[in-house]
């Protein structure tokens, strides 16, 4: 599990796409496998939202080569670098929203209120 420091919750999580959203070792166990996998987060629990975005795309980077996949994004499009400074400048605005309205990302009140 990739964790920020000081923080007992995942960075983010690797999660089965498709028609079974779940990891199971008993479906592992019949053969079942998964059309793809996802990587993601919840930005306001998430201790370090900019350390999340570069450990998924570097997880998915990696899934990708050995696997002999793609790296896509939510709207099924290659990652590339154009996407990739898009996906951060995103999360940096996002990250901002947060901070204006005192939310601070990672924080007990925005576990309390964003759950996980």
């Amino acid at each position: 599990m990739w964790k920020a420091e000081g923080s007992e919750l995942p960075l983010f999580e690797v999660f089965p796409r498709g028609e079974d959203e779940r990891f199971l070792l008993s479906k592992v166990q019949a053969g079942a496998q998964h059309p793809c996998i996802g990587l993601g987060f919840s930005v306001p629990p998430c201790a370090d939202p900019m350390t999340a975005i570069g450990g998924c795309l570097k997880a998915g980077l990696v899934f990708a080569d050995r696997l002999r996949g793609l790296l896509l994004e939510e709207d099924d499009k290659p990652v590339n670098d154009q996407s990739k400074v898009k996906l951060a400048k995103n999360l940096e605005q996002a990250v901002g929203a947060l901070n204006r309205a005192g939310i601070l990302p990672g924080s007990p009140e925005a576990v309390k209120l964003f759950g996980v």
